[in-house]
């Protein structure tokens, strides 16, 4: 089969994938190894303090802040904080801000942190702007969501989370629970 059919072919086949939500991006380093692990027992502690499920490892935990979030993953290989994300579009402002508080509780543990936040609250803490950036991707998703042949928001294996999907759905999404409120009310 020539390589353009077999590429089209793909197209067919493969769904196109969106994503597109509020997100906070981040990364770091730890003073020491062992600052690393305090790091990872601050944020276990921040977690349970909120009722946020939590599995723990060696060397890095994860933190389930709401059913419509993605996980907060914190990996350290050496004293690195290794680059994670999540998307807390889907679980509304305020689970947003609890992940910015824990964010900077860490990033007082931390030699370094550098976060970058989609509402642009990490940078300025103005709650206005960041309920405008999430009611303007609500609008935005919905808009695409209109489209025909599209659906979304769907969960990955890996708990990330993927707005919409053009095509059919493959079968290891699940669709994240039904939504309750806008950006200002947070997502029950």
């Amino acid at each position: 089969m020539p390589l353009r059919l077999l590429l089209g072919a793909l197209l067919v086949l493969v769904p196109r994938l969106a994503f597109a939500g509020v997100t906070l991006h981040y990364e770091g380093t730890a003073r020491t190894a062992a600052a690393a692990k305090a790091v990872l027992a601050a944020a276990v502690a921040f977690a349970r303090g909120r009722g946020w499920p939590v599995s723990a490892g060696r060397n890095h935990v994860v933190l389930r802040p709401h059913a419509r979030s993605e996980p907060i993953e914190l990996r350290f290989e050496g004293r690195t904080l290794q680059p994670s994300s999540v998307k807390t579009q889907f679980a509304g402002v305020e689970t947003h801000l609890a992940v910015v508080e824990l964010l900077q509780r860490l990033d007082a543990e931390l030699q370094s942190l550098t976060v970058e936040d989609d509402g642009g609250y990490w940078e300025t803490g103005d709650r206005q702007a960041l309920v405008a950036a999430f009611d303007e991707v609500d609008e935005l998703l919905a808009r695409e969501l209109q489209k025909p042949g599209t659906s979304g928001p769907y969960r990955l294996p890996s708990g990330r989370i993927v707005d919409v999907i053009v095509g059919p759905v493959p079968r290891e999404m699940r669709p994240l629970p039904v939504r309750r409120g806008g950006a200002r009310r947070e997502a029950s």
